[in-house]
């Protein structure tokens, strides 16, 4: 409904119709419809204001929850940067490690196999040595060999010269067995040693294998994926 007429707004209607040429040319009915038809437009313009304002409301509602939630999003999306910041820092502390850890494994790696190299070095100095006690040895034999066919030779010339021949070929044995000996024994004691290295070479190439799978695992952990995209 519209507020009533002021007193200012009555005496200047009051001025305005106070004389008779003044009177509006309109009858009673007519005063009356208008009068209707203005009450009725006023009650209108009332109720689309009552929407305006409880549409202004809504939108004011709307707007007031959209803003809290886009401060609880925003929020909600700097703690997930913080901790995914915070998680790829982790992981590059993590990666940094495995590679320094990588590289010690790698050098451990290289002086085991170094080790296992001078091993089959002196295995193999150990076999050509054996090779050449034994070569030493044919030729003790062989040299033992014409040695005696020197002294059955000398036997049959001469008995005399068998008796003095066989004893400087027993005493020459003698000394070609004791050298025998000590080759046999040197053969012996390299033999025993190629066993020892045998069994060292094994066990070093099994920890080299060890340490091999270690830095394959350690390799392939650091290069898996990381949460939010991490490197």
């Amino acid at each position: 409904m519209l507020p009533p007429p002021s007193s200012a707004a009555l005496l200047e209607l009051h001025s305005v119709f106070s004389s008779p040429a003044s009177v509006p040319r309109y009858s009673e009915r007519e005063l009356a419809r208008a009068r209707e038809e203005a009450d009725r437009r006023c009650a209108a313009a009332e109720v689309e204001l009552a929407g305006i304002r409880g549409t202004l409301r809504d939108w004011e509602a709307f707007v007031n929850t959209a803003l809290a939630t886009k401060e609880q999003d925003d929020l909600r999306a700097r703690r997930n940067a913080a901790d995914l910041e915070a998680a790829l820092a982790a992981a590059r502390v993590e990666r940094d490690a495995a590679r320094r850890e990588n590289v010690v494994l790698k050098d451990r790696c290289a002086a085991l196999l170094a080790d296992v190299e001078a091993a089959a070095q002196r295995e193999a100095n150990a076999s050509a040595s054996i090779a050449g006690l034994q070569e030493q040895l044919a030729d003790t034999q062989h040299r033992f060999d014409a040695l005696r066919a020197q002294a059955e030779d000398a036997i049959d010339r001469a008995q005399r010269e068998a008796a003095r021949a066989r004893a400087a070929a027993d005493a020459d044995a003698a000394a070609h067995r004791a050298k025998l000996a000590r080759a046999e024994l040197a053969a012996a004691a390299a033999a025993k040693d190629l066993a020892a290295r045998g069994h060292e070479n094994a066990e070093l190439a099994r920890i080299c294998d060890e340490l091999l799978r270690q830095v394959e695992g350690r390799a392939a952990t650091a290069a898996g994926p990381a949460p939010g995209g991490r490197v």
